[in-house]
């Protein structure tokens, strides 16, 4: 838990009340939600899910040579969090982020880790 460094009207620190935070977390709805699983091969690489819910859902890829994919039901949000490579022939970095509309499909190479998210398909 996090409060951002935010202050109070007395200029200090908010304080953080971790035990009522904890008592009102519904942990069980969080566990149906997030479903996540091992890593298992696609070509390029390796992809798990992370997490997801009615609205989205995400994925990490472990991009290891060439990954192509064309949503049809989604747009795709592309967040890199490690090393570098291209998109459509564009270089990427960690720390790069873009969106693919829906139905366009897209290549990824390199060797990168990479956040994917789509909309939700519970």
């Amino acid at each position: 838990m996090y409060d951002y460094n935010r202050r109070g009207a007395d200029g200090k620190l908010r304080p953080l009340h971790v035990e009522k935070a904890v008592d009102v977390i519904n942990f069980k709805a969080f566990e149906d939600h997030t479903n996540t699983g091992t890593f298992a091969a696609v070509a390029g690489g390796r992809m798990r899910r992370l997490t997801g819910c009615k609205y989205f859902e995400c994925r990490k890829l472990d991009l290891d040579g060439t990954y192509s994919e064309k949503n049809k039901i989604s747009f795709t949000a592309i967040n890199v969090l490690k090393g570098e490579g291209k998109a459509d022939g564009k270089p990427f970095q960690a720390g790069d982020s873009f969106f693919v509309p829906y139905g366009e499909k897209f290549t990824l190479e390199g060797k990168a880790e990479i956040v994917l998210t789509t909309e939700g398909k519970e």
